[in-house]
């Protein structure tokens, strides 16, 4: 259960933070959203799902009335690429209090969510060339999918004088790298 991990994980850190705060994931996700990284592992999976024949053309009106076609992948979930959880991790270690106290009162303004992101406040990017920043950095991060639990292995080192062996030594060596 996520929302129990996340309170005991906060009750701990509260031995050695003085402040901590939690938020919600609806936070996590308007931010996204407004920062313009949404689209981030669309772009960086685009040539795979292209190549694999899963895009489509979608329709997109403009506010004119104007309508134009891009090319999108089909069914397409965050969930299908493990680096969601280190860009929801990059937004979280951005979020100010201040941001969670003003969408909590803008939440009271407006009936849903749909109004909420139509009228509701723009948050600045966190710097200039967040987006790029953020892509050229998921790109650099390597998934790795591992049979099993075991990540290490215990190796036995003896350190010899001659021939003797004067001290063994037990280690625990990384695997799959």
């Amino acid at each position: 259960d996520t929302a129990y991990i996340s309170r005991e994980v906060k009750n701990l850190l509260l031995n050695i933070c003085r402040n901590v705060y939690s938020t919600s994931g609806s936070v996590t996700d308007y931010l996204r959203d407004n920062w313009g990284i949404n689209d981030v592992l669309q772009k960086l999976n685009f040539e795979k799902y292209k190549a694999a024949g899963q895009t489509e053309l979608k329709t997109i009106k403009r506010e004119d009335g104007s309508a134009h076609e891009i090319e999108v992948i089909s069914n397409w979930s965050k969930r299908d690429d493990h680096r969601h959880h280190a860009i929801d991790a990059l937004v979280v270690a951005l979020t100010k209090q201040s941001f969670i106290q003003n969408l909590n009162q803008l939440n009271q303004q407006y009936k849903t969510r749909r109004d909420l992101k139509e009228n509701g406040r723009r948050f600045a990017e966190p710097w200039k060339g967040f987006v790029n920043d953020a892509l050229k950095a998921t790109d650099n991060i390597l998934v790795s999918f591992k049979a099993g639990k075991k990540v290490a292995t215990k190796n036995t080192n003896h350190i010899k004088k001659g021939k003797q062996i004067v001290k063994t030594q037990e280690t625990l060596t990384p695997r799959g790298f």
